[in-house]
């Protein structure tokens, strides 16, 4: 069984959720490196399917006649092209499996490797070494790499993917099952709607649901009480800005600033913003938006 996540993994995966990007989760053992073989467990089938790759549609051919696809490891600074992946099952029992060629140099057994899919390759990371916010090559890959692909204000998954179960699957990989849910109470079934920090009028896939209270820190119930876990903000700047603690809501449902700009463009974007009134800001919502300004202020 894969260890639980570590504080140090656990704040790369929310790096991650907090940007909405997918990620696959795998665990390799020592064995399993020194055998060229990685399990492809129910957690990263999931991301896989059924958009990359469908371990149930293909053959027990081994890994001679497995499906390959690109894939890179990003480092802190740079970013590495390895020998495609291969994707295959296993020939006697048809164990799903996946390898990546090279990946050895990169991740020891027991350490957590992240798999992006952007512009059809894998992207690699090691979540046990690298530090996500800190990667200039990170940072470079998804500049250039992801772009929204569907209006919901996720990365590759259709509402149709969360359904309606309990919003971690798991106990090491949280995924956002309430997202759509949230989003679809905030818009009503509206075409267009109002974001709630700039309050600018604008179609629903330039709008998402946004956590008041950071979605780590709540509880099942806290993630399921659409009246207060969340609110209706655009894309274009608010959602970040809010999300990263640049701007804080006060007890008089307020805009106020928080987190120091770094740059001249922030801090304009959070100018723009001060004094306004909050929209989502009512008695439901007030408790959220105060641990929220208390995490950031």
């Amino acid at each position: 069984m894969p260890r639980p996540l570590n504080s140090f993994e656990e704040a790369n995966t929310e790096f991650l959720e907090r940007i909405r990007v997918d990620y696959g989760y795998l665990q390799p053992t020592e064995n399993g490196l020194s055998n060229s073989i990685i399990d492809a467990t129910q957690e990263f089938r999931d991301f896989l399917q059924p958009a990359i790759h469908e371990y149930d549609e293909q053959p027990w051919d081994g890994k001679t006649n497995g499906r390959r696809l690109p894939a890179s490891i990003i480092l802190g600074g740079n970013t590495v092209d390895l020998p495609k992946a291969n994707l295959y099952r296993a020939r006697t029992r048809g164990d799903r499996r996946i390898w990546f060629p090279g990946i050895p140099r990169y991740v020891g057994g027991g350490e957590t490797l992240l798999t992006l899919w952007l512009n059809d390759r894998f992207w690699l990371l090691n979540a046990s070494r690298l530090e996500f916010d800190a990667s200039p090559a990170l940072s470079f890959v998804l500049q250039n790499h992801v772009t929204l692909t569907r209006g919901d204000g996720s990365l590759g998954r259709p509402d149709s993917f969360w359904g309606g179960a309990e919003t971690d699957r798991t106990a090491l990989r949280k995924v956002r099952a309430e997202q759509a849910h949230l989003r679809q109470h905030l818009l009503q079934g509206r075409a267009h709607g109002r974001c709630s920090i700039c309050a600018a009028e604008l179609p629903a896939r330039l709008l998402v649901a946004g956590h008041i209270k950071p979605r780590s820190r709540c509880s099942e119930n806290e993630r399921l009480d659409y009246l207060s876990a969340a609110m209706l903000v655009c894309n274009l700047g608010c959602d970040a800005l809010f999300e990263w603690g640049y701007i804080v809501v006060d007890g008089a449902g307020i805009v106020r600033p928080a987190r120091a700009p770094e740059t001249l463009a922030v801090k304009a974007s959070v100018d723009a913003l001060l004094g306004r009134t909050c929209l989502a800001f009512n008695a439901h919502t007030s408790v959220n938006f105060a641990t929220h300004a208390s995490l950031n202020l």
